[in-house]
């Protein structure tokens, strides 16, 4: 599943539907939750999720946070690979095109573009590309391993340094790949998906 952010679940879902696509009554859901000076407060979220026949194992939704100032801490940002943002999620579809309905009426269709035969969507907090197979092997010198259909092939984080995070994936005993510009675990170990390590900008 790949989760876009989300304000407002009641106008996610109108648009959703006005826009034709597969969609729910939004699913609300809250959780008390212990903030790093020891109070304990309630968090809740509303989720709108879309789906598509054409791709079984490839689920789309927005989350709203109704209580984000006790969600989004610096404390909860930390990692100790360095991680900053998830940048950009890739999918893998034999015809990318076809698609553009799909992510454009989630995303709208300015956010949509074509370039060589993939498509780019910008998003709030990064971007997501949809390649062939062969540019997914192209990219991460691997055929993709998921299913024919339309589906989740690799996710990129940006990290402070990338040194840093090299250190800590040969001392977790973790496999990775390096090249001039990344470090990529590959799908055995990531459930699947290439996970992509960069620095930033």
């Amino acid at each position: 599943m790949l989760v876009f952010e989300g304000h407002d679940a009641a106008r996610d879902h109108t648009y959703f539907t006005e826009n034709g696509l597969d969609t729910y009554e939004p699913f609300h859901f809250e959780r008390k939750a212990t903030l790093p000076n020891g109070a304990e407060v309630t968090v809740a979220f509303s989720l709108v999720f879309v789906t598509d026949a054409r791709m079984p194992d490839a689920v789309f939704f927005t989350c709203q946070q109704h209580a984000p100032e006790y969600f989004w801490k610096p404390e909860y940002q930390r990692h100790d690979n360095g991680a900053s943002v998830i940048s950009e999620v890739v999918m893998v579809a034999e015809t990318p095109v076809t698609l553009t309905g799909l992510i454009g009426g989630m995303q709208s269709t300015n956010a949509v573009t074509a370039v060589n035969g993939s498509l780019r969507i910008a998003t709030a907090r990064g971007h997501v590309t949809v390649m062939t197979p062969g540019d997914f092997a192209a990219r991460f010198g691997l055929a993709p391993t998921g299913p024919q259909t339309p589906h989740f092939g690799a996710f990129q984080i940006q990290v402070t340094n990338l040194d840093r995070t090299e250190a800590l994936l040969t001392n977790n005993d973790i496999a990775f790949r390096r090249t001039n510009t990344a470090l990529q675990v590959g799908p055995e170990t990531a459930f699947g998906c290439v996970l992509e390590f960069v620095t930033e900008g």
